[in-house]
């Protein structure tokens, strides 16, 4: 899980990240109306740090993320993620709940019936401004590939 810069488009959710930061202090979800994330519907997911960062409750899991992944989250945590997927995206949010700062990471899985590479840009919140209660991520395509069920 390497970090690198960010696509333009995660750099513009970023920038807005850093304009609802005030004093140094990380956002708060409260901060963000729906509509900050208008150019960013269908491949956000929010997620509620639970256990200080043991798992974690996905309150929203954008469409666009589902239909990729084959999966709604939304409502059930992320120790509910098959197993081959549960290492690799739960890694990085508790990366975020322990740097409280933004990653920007590419992963890739393969399982019988596709391959996947995307980018993640994840996001930390904190109602108090220093302790990660919630995350949004944004995920971008980089190649999908479906393959036919076998007979």
């Amino acid at each position: 899980m390497a970090s690198f810069p960010p696509t333009p488009r995660a750099q513009a959710l970023l920038d807005l990240w850093q304009a609802k930061r005030r004093d140094g202090l990380l956002p708060a979800r409260r901060d963000f109306m729906f509509e900050d994330f208008r150019p960013w519907l269908g491949w956000l997911t929010l997620l509620e740090v639970r256990d200080g960062g043991k798992d974690f409750l996905f309150t929203l899991h954008g469409t666009a993320v589902i239909e990729r992944h084959r999966h709604d989250m939304t409502g059930k945590l992320a120790s509910m993620l098959p197993p081959h997927w549960s290492k690799t995206i739960i890694a990085g949010y508790r990366d975020v709940v322990r740097t409280a700062k933004p990653a920007f990471t590419q992963h890739q899985l393969k399982d019988a019936q596709f391959e996947y590479s995307w980018l993640r840009l994840l996001l930390p919140c904190a109602d108090d401004g220093r302790n990660v209660d919630r995350i949004i991520a944004l995920i971008e395509d980089i190649e999908y590939v479906k393959r036919p069920l076998a007979l």
